[in-house]
Order: structure tokens, then sequence, then C-alpha cells
């Protein structure tokens, strides 16, 4: 058996084993924006978008094999 996975969730598995990884040509850039809604209330959005952009969460995502962009 075999399948397509983002390389993040394959280095966080000790049952994958990685075969063979696309060309970056051959994929498309995966990105995650964030923002917070106009019709949001929750009273935690603000501070969950500035930890989301602090150093430690930079830290975290890098420590995953994310590559974190710069506003």
């Amino acid at each position: 058996d075999c399948g397509i996975v983002y390389q993040t969730d394959a280095s966080i598995s000790n049952k994958v084993k990685i075969a063979s990884e696309l060309p970056g040509d051959l994929q498309p850039e995966i990105r995650y924006p964030v923002v917070i809604t106009k019709h949001s209330t929750h009273p935690l959005a603000s501070s969950f978008l500035d930890f989301l952009n602090s150093e430690i969460a930079t830290q975290l995502f890098v420590k995953y094999g994310f590559v974190v962009l710069k506003k």
C-alpha cells in the first residue's frame, strides 16, 4: 500500500516510510493563511493570532517541518 501525504505528516509518524518525494514543480505551493473574520466574537481570537505570529510559534512550526513566511 502507498499514498501521497504531506511531508510534515509523514515525518511525525513512525509508521510511514518516505519512498520518494515529488519535485517542487509537480506540486502546488501549500500555504495556511490565517485571519480573524469580521464576524468573530471569540474573546481569544486576537490573542491566538498574536501567538501564531510569535517567535515561539515560529520555532514550533519549524521544528515540525513547516516553512514560516514572514510578512
